[in-house]
């Protein structure tokens, strides 16, 4: 049998099965021959011998059972390379190169920034993009450790030092901020994956494919991620389902209110991109009068950053049960998520807004001190916001301050607050120093001066051990026999 008879026989084959039946045969015996199409074009009378013709025979038939193409060739195209595939990674579909073309467009004029590619399978997004910004920093990450060395051989061929690939549930293990986010996540219903060609459903990885019931969980938990991921002035591209529009538009509203939202079509007229602008809020500095705690105490409980006046320094406070909300004071201070945040109080009744099952002890320092410099760990609600605080406990206070506690009672009697600075800077005792650190990031920022406070911080007692444990000792003086004659 030659060159040509094995085409004819090989389209004729797969003419039931598959859309494009002559290429495919032709991808095969080429890639069985190891032979460019020209060559096969010019010697079709050539010879295959036995053992040839036998292993095109196998590789017809493998491919007429749904097998698909490019794991028989182990390579698939993607924009203007070949990339190697199993079927440990999705195969490269044509409209994820929408992607890369709408972020390089976006990207090419830039100065040097950070690039993440998330959920990379093959590494067909982060190549493509490492490849045409050779200036940016680019970064991989999938949850898979089989999908990584695929992507990583990928990359090592086509963008050799170019990217680092990393193991990571989303962007669960990676820190810092980047001004480009992308990713191709898994977006079919199950609904959807019932009705997936053979080829797709049995061979190609469920993990890249299945986005759960609605088909957008993973688009979802990203997001949320995202918020202290993407810089102020980043984007974010996600590839969706053709019907997924105006739900994944809805979801990036939710975690980015302040953004510039698009949603771009394919070729085909069919949603397939959402493009999220993260845009630098507009700062307000505003004097402490009763008009503006009222405005600004409730753009904190829809969500909003605010800095305020405190005894000590100047805070900035987010909705301690709004989890977007603290996850944006995370972002803005670019405070390490393990680090809870503590919670300020009006009172000492609001402590029931955030606390539980606290002690007698815990109570009796509550009316001796409060208000005043005494921070107070103790059991947090269960019900409160996770990322709140990394563990089942929550410091508490009630500041002695009566602008800060005037601006928490508007804010509902209990704001999630920490110093108003970039983590690891100098506290802010001005509203310019809080303004300076913060602007861009929050909404307003509430100015009552200089704080001139030379006392020593508040004083920590951790109410949750027996006896109670002093963490530090500072403007309020408590003793350990006090401690230890004091507790259940």
């Amino acid at each position: 049998m030659n060159i040509r008879a094995a085409l004819n026989n090989g389209r004729l084959q797969l003419t039931p099965s598959s859309p494009t039946p002559a290429l495919d045969a032709r991808l095969l015996l080429q890639h069985l021959l190891d032979l460019p199409h020209g060559y096969l074009i010019g010697h079709d009378d050539e010879l295959l011998t036995d053992e040839q013709a036998e292993a095109y025979a196998d590789l017809l038939a493998r491919a007429a059972q749904s097998t698909p193409i490019p794991y028989l060739i182990g390579t698939a195209p993607f924009m203007d390379i070949d990339l190697h595939v199993t079927a440990d990674v999705l195969i490269p579909r044509p409209e994820t190169e929408q992607l890369v073309e709408t972020a390089v467009a976006w990207a090419i004029h830039r100065a040097p920034f950070r690039i993440i590619d998330v959920g990379t399978g093959s590494g067909c997004i982060a190549i493509s993009l490492a490849r045409r910004l050779p200036h940016c920093n680019v970064t991989a990450v999938d949850i898979s450790p089989a999908a990584l060395a695929i992507a990583a051989q990928n990359g090592e061929q086509f963008a050799p030092a170019q990217i680092t690939f990393l193991q990571s549930d989303l962007l669960s293990d990676v820190d810092g901020r980047f001004d480009l986010i992308v990713a191709n996540l898994p977006y079919v219903t199950g609904a959807e994956w019932t009705r997936l060609d053979d080829g797709v459903k049995l061979f190609e990885p469920t993990l890249a494919l299945v986005g759960g019931e609605e088909g957008l969980e993973l688009v979802e938990k990203l997001l949320q991620q995202a918020i202290t991921r993407l810089a102020p002035d980043g984007i974010l591209l996600l590839e969706i389902g053709w019907k997924q529009g105006k739900t994944a538009v809805a979801l990036a509203r939710h975690f980015f209110p302040d953004a510039e939202i698009d949603l771009l079509p394919d070729l085909a007229g069919h949603d397939r991109l959402v493009r999220i602008k993260n845009k630098i809020i507009p700062t307000e500095l505003l004097a402490v009068t009763e008009t503006a705690i009222e405005q600004t105490a409730d753009a904190l409980i829809n969500g909003r950053l605010i800095v305020f006046p405190t005894d000590t320094v100047y805070g900035v406070g987010a909705n301690p049960f709004d989890e977007n909300g603290i996850a944006r004071l995370y972002a803005a201070k670019e405070r390490p998520l393990h680090k809870g945040i503590p919670v300020l109080l009006a009172s000492s009744e609001d402590a029931v807004q955030v606390a539980e099952k606290l002690s007698p002890f815990a109570r009796q320092l509550m009316n001796e001190h409060w208000p005043g410099a005494l921070t107070l760990i103790v059991p947090r609600r269960s019900d409160l916001p996770p990322n709140l605080s990394p563990n089942g406990t929550i410091a508490i206070r009630v500041p002695d301050s009566a602008a800060a506690r005037a601006f928490i009672s508007a804010a509902g009697g209990a704001v999630a607050a920490t110093s108003a600075n970039r983590s690891g800077e100098p506290p802010a005792q001005t509203a310019a120093m809080a303004l300076a650190a913060l602007a861009g990031r929050v909404t307003a920022v509430l100015d009552d001066g200089e704080l001139h406070n030379t006392q020593p911080p508040s004083t920590i007692i951790d109410c949750t051990p027996l006896p109670p444990k002093i963490l530090r000792q500072g403007s309020v003086i408590i003793d350990n026999e006090q401690l230890i004659g004091n507790n259940e």
